[in-house]
């Protein structure tokens, strides 16, 4: 007689009655060691390779979250992962399996995500035979596809090193910078039996890249000596310090300095947006607060934990390079001097180097620098901030079937949801709104997948967010209509397991980034229109409520969906546009 289980109170799955399970057998001892890791869910997509390692999962209380396409399941992963502080994990399958997660694996390389991807292999006896979807040297080589993408990836050979390896590619993924790593698993092997005796010395995986270094005294005494003479210093907050968990050594060393501190997009909101020291984004994304400040002089900025690539330096803007001192401090040495040429560089744990600065400073005679000694930035406009429009009516901009301002629908749903909502952006012409128009003061406040900058990277993220939320914190995702044709069928999962995101879908009908762009460099573009596709029949038939009306409240047992008519004609310029340029 067989039984469903699954998620409580959500679809079950079917599975064999309750049965001792083989503690010996290697996929077993590889979900235990998950389970040791505090890994309680793991998203991807099952088949034949991966199901001994799948069906362990249900001898241990694991869940498997059924995703729809192995990309989003590693989305959702990190998502997830990102709230419960554990590694997360993604198991598929051989062949298109893991071949469909290549370009969720490069994005979590990129945004620094420990996912752990397990994948299915053929037997080892059929490696290199031409054995269906075979994954060896012999076969379709993803060692040598997954290597660039990844901290580490190995084959598990010898069953009697799985536990050992699976912690000790846990320890690689979570030792900053972090990242991904692949764990390729043969079928025999994972349905195989330990042998008793037979243990193999611990595996060690030497460390190619750490970042949990101490910050250098003498480099901070160095910086902490330009900072000190600085008349018009600034601090560039990146996306690797909101991953460190640093926003409170940044408020400490900036309130006590009075020095005023821009943040990219990646890590809006790491420095509370409405502080009076905050200049908000600079580069993709950002308004001209932070530009202006730039413009007008800057003899001291230091970045701490900023990628400093094409999108968060607004096409790699000289106005980031001062005439006075740069400073860059980050966790990951590859990124020092890569884009410009620093005074000083340090490589070390982010809040630590903060605070280690903030006793230097505080310890030792200012010159020019004291709190309040530089002058606030101006107060950005009164439209911009919430509380100056309480009369704004959200009803209206969510549910109008008229095409609505994309600045006024952030706005309005910011003040439609509560002060401490998770807002994941899209890629597309949203996320530039969305940086500009959002207010928001928590470090974990915002997402958005800028490192390799994939549409549906949203969608996924936004509903592994949730799901670690349950109803506790509201997660609202803002996307475009292009990427809900994409990866909208995500939903699905979203509703199966009754997760309550919220989508707000800008409808401009087309590709509106790339179609705006061109018309900006080229002066033409193709017809990038996506046809009169009907969103809500698409969401009701995944299973998720359209909203057709606004109404406030919690969190709800399933996901929401509004679909909002934008003006194609009101966009945003992009700074990396200037990277082309038109013969003409």
């Amino acid at each position: 007689m067989t039984q469903l289980h699954g998620a409580v109170g959500k679809v079950p799955v079917e599975r064999e009655e309750a049965r001792p399970h083989n503690s010996l057998r290697v996929a077993n001892r590889i979900v235990a060691t998950l389970q040791d890791m505090g890994v309680d869910r793991v998203f991807g997509i099952p088949g034949g390779p991966i199901s001994p390692v799948t069906d362990a999962l249900l001898d241990f209380g694991i869940e498997h979250v059924t995703c729809q396409h192995e990309t989003m399941a590693i989305y959702m992963a990190a998502g997830y992962a990102r709230v419960k502080k554990v590694p997360a994990v993604v198991m598929v399958t051989s062949g298109p399996g893991v071949l469909n997660a290549l370009c969720g694996l490069a994005s979590a390389y990129c945004d620094e995500d420990p996912v752990l991807l397990l994948v299915g292999e053929v037997a080892t006896a059929s490696e290199g035979r031409g054995a269906l979807q075979d994954g060896s040297e012999g076969g379709l080589n993803i060692h040598q596809m997954v290597e660039p993408i990844t901290k580490y990836a190995d084959v598990l050979t010898q069953p009697a090193r799985a536990e050992s390896l699976v912690r000790e590619m846990g320890r690689i993924m979570m030792t900053v910078p972090r990242g991904p790593a692949v764990l390729r698993l043969p079928v025999d092997v994972t349905q195989g039996t330990l042998q008793d005796g037979g243990a193999l010395p611990p595996v060690s995986i030497p460390q190619v890249l750490a970042g949990d270094i101490d910050p250098d005294p003498e480099r901070c005494e160095q910086i902490a000596a330009a900072f000190r003479n600085a008349r018009r210093p600034a601090l560039l907050a990146g996306g690797a310090l909101r991953r460190a968990e640093g926003a409170a050594a940044l408020l400490r060393l900036a309130e006590q300095t009075g020095c005023p501190v821009l943040t990219d997009l990646e890590s809006k909101g790491l420095f509370p947006e409405s502080h009076p020291l905050s200049l908000g984004i600079f580069g993709v994304g950002g308004g001209p607060k932070a530009q202006r400040y730039l413009q007008e002089g800057c003899d001291f900025l230091m970045t701490v934990g900023a990628r400093l690539d094409d999108t968060t330096t607004a096409n790699f803007s000289p106005l980031l390079q001062p005439e006075g001192t740069l400073v860059q401090i980050d966790h990951d040495p590859r990124r020092l001097a890569r884009a410009y040429r620093p005074d000083i560089m340090m490589a070390a744990r982010l809040p630590d180097a903060l605070d280690a600065l903030s006793d230097l400073l505080a310890a030792a005679p200012r010159n020019h620098l004291a709190l309040g000694s530089f002058p606030p930035p101006d107060p950005r406009p009164s439209g911009h901030r919430l509380r100056d429009v309480p009369a704004l009516d959200t009803a209206t901009i969510l549910t109008s079937s008229d095409p609505q301002d994309p600045a006024a629908v952030i706005r309005a749903l910011q003040h439609a949801f509560p002060p401490d909502t998770v807002f994941v952006s899209d890629i597309g012409n949203h996320l530039l709104f969305a940086g500009i128009n959002l207010e928001l003061d928590l470090p974990d406040q915002f997402h958005a997948a800028i490192g390799l900058g994939g549409m549906g990277s949203g969608i996924g993220t936004a509903i592994g967010l949730q799901l670690a939320y349950g109803n506790t914190r509201q997660v609202v995702c803002i996307c475009g209509d292009a990427g809900m044709l994409m990866y909208g069928n995500e939903l699905a999962t979203a509703a199966k397991l009754g997760i309550g995101v919220v989508l707000a879908v800008f409808r401009d009908g087309r590709l509106g980034m790339v179609q705006s762009g061109n018309m900006r460099v080229f002066g033409r573009s193709q017809d990038l229109r996506i046809g009169g596709i009907r969103l809500g029949l698409l969401a009701r038939g995944v299973g998720a409520n359209l909203a057709t009306n606004w109404a406030g409240g919690g969190v709800d047992r399933g996901p929401r969906m509004f679909d909002i008519p934008i003006d194609p004609n009101i966009s945003v310029p992009n700074a990396r546009e200037q990277t082309i340029e038109s013969d003409e």
